[in-house]
């Protein structure tokens, strides 16, 4: 019995030597390695006792078994004259194409000379639903901003399937020597690094879900504003005429505006003045009893 287990402490000796040794070979090895290893191959430190040949096979059927991974996002402004009837459509559209509302800012308390209420929505909606999501604002009202962006994490995801498969055939081995240990020293010490690849095991699959949810749902980051006019199609097609009858009614509009918050600050000032006159009056005719009560006590 002592003569196996001496055998077994010898063994999973040898096996740690030769795993610290991959990671402190020679110079030259070490360049020759870096040459033949491929893309989303992972380093030698985080795969110890794991062969290349096996990291090779694993990355190559990664690759094969995964299309290309792209994750879509957009920003856009919307302004709207009818805000409630707007939201009512975000809202359907959004459950139309099967996505949901991830969170949502409300606010605003009135409609102002420059409206007033607001929203603000970060969607998420099925990554093969985005363009349809996208092109469908405008029937919502004016679409006066909207960009989009496309990021391929089909190497990263590759990569860190790659690590997290690596990390996997670690653990299966070391449960299989854990299996054979005879003493509990061995025992502690296959536990120790068992430890570490669980670790490392569901760190790479949060962070694989991570990929899938941003690739499987876009995100769109929606703001509905609330206006008056719609802010002028500054597209290059348009014409002199067309732009100057812009002009001409904004200005009419702003003139509008300017003349009605002159009548609201003179009705303002004169609610003061008004209050200011009262005032004045109360208190001259108070002071003028005051002299004409002082003036009879001194005649009597």
């Amino acid at each position: 019995m002592k003569k196996t287990q001496s055998l077994f402490s010898l063994a999973l000796a040898l096996a740690l030597i030769l795993s610290l040794a991959g990671c402190g070979g020679s110079a030259s090895d070490s360049a020759a390695a870096e040459a033949t290893r491929p893309e989303y191959a992972v380093s030698e430190e985080d795969t110890a006792g794991i062969t290349s040949e096996e990291i090779a096979a694993v990355g190559v059927q990664a690759q094969q078994s995964e299309q290309d991974k792209i994750i879509y996002s957009a920003e856009a402004r919307l302004e709207t004259r009818d805000y409630p009837a707007a939201l009512e459509s975000v809202y359907a559209l959004v459950d139309e194409l099967g996505g949901y509302i991830e969170s949502s800012s409300i606010g605003g308390t009135g409609y102002g000379s420059h409206g007033g209420r607001y929203a603000e929505f970060v969607i998420r909606v099925p990554g093969e639903k985005f363009s349809e999501l996208t092109e469908r604002l405008p029937d919502m009202g004016n679409l006066a901003y909207c960009r989009s962006y496309t990021e391929n994490v089909t190497t990263q995801y590759i990569d860190v399937q790659a690590r997290l498969e690596s990390y996997r055939i670690q653990e299966e081995r070391l449960l299989a020597m854990l299996e054979q240990a005879g003493t509990l020293e061995d025992m502690f010490t296959i536990e120790d690094h068992l430890a570490d690849v669980r670790y490392n095991i569901d760190t790479y699959t949060s962070q694989l879900n991570y990929l899938d949810s941003q690739v499987d749902y876009s995100t769109v980051t929606l703001s509905v504003e609330e206006v008056v006019e719609y802010s002028p199609d500054s597209s290059i097609n348009r014409s002199f005429f067309s732009r100057m009858g812009d002009a001409l009614g904004g200005g009419m509009t702003a003139l509008l505006e300017a003349v009605q918050s002159i009548v609201l600050l003179l009705l303002y000032f004169w609610y003061v003045a008004a209050a200011a006159v009262v005032i004045a009056v109360v208190l001259i005719r108070r002071r003028r009893r005051r002299k004409a009560k002082k003036t009879d006590e001194t005649e009597k």
